[in-house]
């Protein structure tokens, strides 16, 4: 791997145990360790700089957002470690949030920096802009709490008698002179001038996962140069600021400024200072596998790292949006997060792996990405629980569906990518019949199918196409809000299950009191949801509901069977009165990629009103069969026409097919023949 400038930035931050590494403009460049602030380089940086190290490593297929100054997300591999870089813009200003993420790749020192490689550090935004030479000087090592703001500068106190190698460290720095100890042999030159190269972005490179073959890397502590191997100063000088420098000589031709060297040495100092009296260092201890992970993150002899990850900073993001951005961009529908492996993508139904992703993540890191994004309620939910479902937007991309849960191998999450723009029934090839449900007055429409089979995306379209057509009041009631209904020709009302209210059953039943027309109940998951979304069909109103079956008819059966015994009578008349159709679906691979789905849809006539009655749902299937005039249609007679169209392969028809004989022997008719 070629390396860029920025990843002498990204070696201090894993040198430091650092959770975050903050470039802006105007401040200087700080490391985030626990929530606290320590100044790396004391020079402000400026825009043309961090330019300068953002363009070497942008990915090429954020080239033009990042040109047209929006802000990005995406993962970066550097010699160092895998990071998440986020760039936020203000105006002509910068502020990029760097974050540790993913196992080092190369030898760890346990937050040691030789002298050649802080003379390097500094050379990066020294040698980047000419005219910051004389930025003012330094403060020491002082951590400070996120959100306040820099205090003045104090004079430094008077240089201790009992001078330690340090010390003379600073010193000989701030004098811009070589230090009194020759340099270690095999130290690194100072990078040469940041500068952009012909043609676009020469520089920039797609993120490449880690090598296949990766060596083992195991944790080594670097030895300190000569200049700084002699006792330890006592610990009574522990966390003091850097000394005062004497009159500086003048510079030698080669050195470089002198407050950017001292900045590092005095983050340094503390550390080397607290290590040598053998105090404990508070930065969060970071655990490292034995070995690099594999390519394939299912490989059971991968020891999981321990990730820390601080609260969110201000102006900072959170650690697992680089991860959504990829999913986007990959065209992927859900996330997956499991303790012990890396985590994974849905695309075109099938798992596979995410590029650039090949971290093995551990429980605790899962815990804190999922709760960065959570609502408060819902932090107490899974905490409570053990499970929670909320909802996560980011602005500009995409909202996403999150369930965060927990299992034999700890936290996990799933993360189902909800489209910013409402899909309409044009976009979906929604059938005439089906749209014609938005026309009704009352009554209960169910869409039922497997997890994952599109339900809310053709609730969606059905709502946009009364919002745009109808001019009634429409109440939704979700967990958690998936597609966001701006208000068209109708007035939309969107509520969350733990964020806005209690539960379904609450919800409904407040609806009740709030002048709707339609009602959509998210899931009708327990016996008093289905009681008042029938009761409400009943009293006047139009109800979308759904419900995890797989055919019509067994819908029907369904909703009749989760009442007691001697209350199902009553149903099955409620049931004949007020159920007006029903839609099931499946989801199948496209030829070429992408899905697409397939219908079965139940309207409920006379006759299958009076077979609901009668406890006579059997009969409803050959209702079905003949009814294909009045928009009827089974889930085999869809996808055989997909089939037909060569929109889905006839195997993949096959494998989603309920009636899988019937529709085996109607295919073999049309030519496709199979082993």
């Amino acid at each position: 791997m070629s390396s860029r400038a920025i990843d002498r930035f990204i070696a201090a931050l894993y040198r430091a145990s650092g959770d975050e590494l903050l470039i802006e403009t105007g401040r200087p460049v700080r490391i985030v360790t626990s929530g606290l602030e320590r100044i790396l380089l004391s020079q402000e940086a400026k825009t043309p700089q961090i330019d300068a190290l953002l363009r070497e490593i942008v990915p090429p297929e954020k080239v033009k957002a990042y040109e047209a100054g929006a802000d990005l997300g995406f993962p970066y591999s550097s010699s160092a470690g895998q990071v998440l870089v986020h760039i936020t813009r203000d105006g002509a200003r910068f502020l990029v949030s760097i974050q540790s993420f993913g196992l080092p790749q190369g030898p760890s020192s346990n937050r040691m920096i030789d002298t050649a490689e802080s003379v390097a550090l500094s050379s990066v935004l020294g040698r980047a802009g000419r005219e910051d030479r004389g930025a003012r000087p330094v403060e020491g090592a002082r951590p400070r709490v996120l959100g306040q703001r820099d205090t003045p500068e104090s004079p430094a106190p008077t240089p201790s008698p009992k001078e330690n190698t340090i010390d003379r460290l600073i010193r000989a720095l701030a004098t811009e002179s070589e230090p009194s100890s020759p340099e270690p042999p095999g130290a690194e030159a100072p990078l040469p001038p940041l500068a952009r190269g012909p043609g676009p972005w020469h520089a920039s490179a797609p993120i490449s996962a880690p090598p296949v073959a990766a060596a083992p890397v195991a944790p080594v502590r670097v030895a300190p140069p000569p200049s700084l191997q002699s006792p330890g100063a006592p610990a009574s000088e522990r966390g003091q600021p850097p000394v005062s420098p004497p009159e500086p000589s003048p510079p030698a031709p080669a050195a470089p400024s002198a407050p950017l060297v001292h900045a590092v040495a005095a983050v340094l100092a503390g550390a080397q200072l607290a290590h040598d009296s053998g105090a404990s260092v508070t930065a969060p201890a970071r655990t490292h596998a034995a070995h690099s992970p594999p390519l394939d993150p299912y490989a059971p002899t991968v020891e999981p790292r321990s990730i820390a990850f601080a609260p969110v900073a201000p102006g900072s993001r959170p650690a697992i949006e680089p991860m959504l951005h990829t999913l986007v961009t990959h065209g992927a529908s859900d996330l997956h997060l499991t303790a012990g492996l890396a985590p994974r993508m849905r695309k075109d139904g099938d798992i596979c792996a995410i590029p650039g992703f090949q971290v093995v993540l551990d429980s605790a890191a899962i815990e804190n990405m999922l709760m960065q994004i959570a609502p408060d309620g819902s932090k107490r939910q899974f905490g409570g629980t053990g499970d929670a479902d909320y909802g996560y937007e980011v602005p500009g991309l995409s909202r996403f569906r999150v369930n965060a849960f927990r299992d034999r191998r700890g936290v996990g999450g799933v993360l189902r990518t909800i489209s910013s723009k409402v899909p309409s029934a044009d976009d979906l090839r929604l059938p005439k019949v089906i749209r014609d449900f938005t026309l009704l007055e009352k009554g209960l429409v169910v869409v039922t199918g497997p997890t994952g089979s599109g339900k809310s995306t053709t609730l969606a379209a059905m709502v946009d196409l009364i919002n745009s057509t109808r001019t009634d009041h429409i109440i939704t009631i979700e967990d958690p809000v998936e597609f966001v209904h701006e208000p068209k020709a109708c007035l939309v009302n969107q509520r969350e299950i733990h964020t806005h209210t209690h539960s379904f059953a609450s919800a409904l039943r407040a609806a009740l009191r709030e002048d709707p027309d339609i009602v959509l109940v998210g899931e009708m998951r327990d016996l008093e949801t289905v009681a008042i979304a029938l009761e409400t069909a009943e009293t006047g109103h139009l109800v979308f509901g759904t419900l995890h079956t797989n055919t019509a008819v067994s819908t029907v059966d369904r909703i009749i069977d989760q009442f007691p015994a001697d209350r199902q009578s009553q149903i099955r008349v409620m049931l004949s009165e007020g159920l007006r159709g029903v839609v099931a679906q499946a989801l199948l691979k496209r030829i070429g990629g992408g899905r697409v789905a397939a219908h079965e849809v139940l309207v409920v006539l006379p006759a299958v009103s009076n077979l609901i009655r009668d406890g006579k749902t059997f009969q409803i299937a050959s209702i079905m069969q003949t009814g294909r005039g009045s928009g009827m249609m089974t889930l085999n007679d869809s996808l055989t026409q997909l089939v037909k169209d060569g929109i889905v392969d006839p195997r993949e028809a096959l494998r989603k097919a309920v009636a899988k004989n019937e529709l085996r022997g109607t295919l073999e008719k049309l030519g496709h023949h199979f082993d």
